[in-house]
This record gives structure tokens, C-alpha cells and sequence, in this order.
């Protein structure tokens, strides 16, 4: 069984997610607002941010201009493969994207890392 089954029933001829969720992402909050509020926890250690994982954002983030009115922004974490350099220690916003919708990828990293039987599964499947 693959970590992924569409609900339909049908196979997922594509190969295996590769990051795209990762590559190019909006963000809640303005980069100004993200990066002041890194700096006010960085000088003051009782503040407390309402950006959760802030310092953890703050760090991540490489913009890559406006789109459609929003900031666009890549993950200086997102590996060649498409996996996520910090998985384990990975801010909220990525755990919980991308939200009550599993990703429709089988393979997509965010189900997360599996192993060569796994792989070979899912690459016979699709």
C-alpha cells in the first residue's frame, strides 16, 4: 500500500514530489513583520511572538519578490531532491501544510522519509 492512495481508486503516474510546496510559498505575515520579529525576540528573551516558529521562519526564508501583490518566497532548507534539510525541527506552518488535504503526490516528501521498499513500491505502482 502506498503512503498515498487516491480516493478514486486510480494511480499516480507522477514521479515523486520534488518539493514544489517548498520552492515557491506565501507567507501569513509580511517579511518586514517576520524579520522585526525575530529581531524583538533576539534582544528581548521574555517576548513573546505571535508569528509562531518565528526564529525558525526568520532564518529560512529567501524572497523572491512579488507575485500576484504577494511576497514569494523559497525554503533555503529545500535539498536538490526535494527533501527538507531541518524535517525534524521544521516550524508549524510546514507541518501542518498543507492542511486537511493530504499533498496528491504518493511520493511527496512531506509524508516523509520512507524506505527503499517503500520507494520501489510506489515507483512499481505509478
Amino acid at each position: 500500500m502506498a503512503i498515498y492512495d487516491p480516493i478514486d481508486g486510480s494511480i499516480d503516474p507522477r514521479p515523486r514530489c520534488t518539493g514544489n510546496c517548498c520552492r515557491c510559498f506565501s507567507l501569513e505575515y509580511p517579511y518586514e513583520t517576520v524579520l522585526e520579529e525575530n529581531k524583538e525576540i533576539s534582544v528581548n528573551s521574555q517576548y513573546h511572538s505571535f508569528i509562531p516558529n518565528v526564529e525558525t521562519i526568520a532564518s529560512m526564508l529567501i524572497p523572491l519578490g512579488i507575485a500576484r501583490g504577494q511576497e514569494i518566497f523559497t525554503c533555503k532548507h529545500l535539498g536538490k531532491n526535494g527533501d527538507c534539510g531541518i524535517y525534524e525541527i521544521r516550524p508549524q506552518m510546514c507541518r501542518d501544510f498543507p492542511g486537511p488535504n493530504s499533498c496528491s503526490y504518493r511520493n511527496c516528501a512531506s509524508h516523509g522519509k520512507q524506505n527503499i521498499f517503500k520507494r520501489l513500491l510506489n515507483w512499481f505502482r505509478d
